[in-house]
């Protein structure tokens, strides 16, 4: 075999050998952006559902405010589609609301004790 056929078919190897290091990376960074992308994805449906659940915490505050007799044990519209549970409120010599709200996959619990009414 002539010499410049060896020089030949080494480059096409080196090149081959490149190629398969280079879509290697590239592969790496696809998968990378994608779970970067899901993880922004899942921070978002948490602070809607945290944001959901605060505002239950603030519905049956009100309530309870205006009426001592309240138990919760509700679920809230909060907008778009989305609900908040308000748990019955458990009521000793303070009284503990505990909130729930879901989005997705990211669920929020939340929890106030009251020692009074005022």
């Amino acid at each position: 075999m002539p010499l410049h056929y060896k020089h030949g078919s080494v480059m096409i190897i080196t090149m081959l050998i490149l190629l398969a290091i280079l879509l290697g990376f590239a592969f790496i960074g696809a998968v990378s952006i994608r779970s970067e992308r899901g993880g922004v994805l899942t921070y978002g449906f948490y602070a809607r559902a945290r944001a959901a659940a605060n505002a239950c915490m603030e519905t049956a505050i009100d309530r309870l405010g205006r009426d001592a007799s309240y138990t919760g044990d509700e679920s809230v519209d909060i907008g778009n589609g989305n609900t908040c549970t308000i748990h019955p409120i458990e009521e000793d010599t303070h009284w503990t609301i505990k909130t729930e709200s879901q989005i997705n996959d990211a669920t929020v619990r939340m929890r106030a004790v009251l020692s009074s009414q005022n």
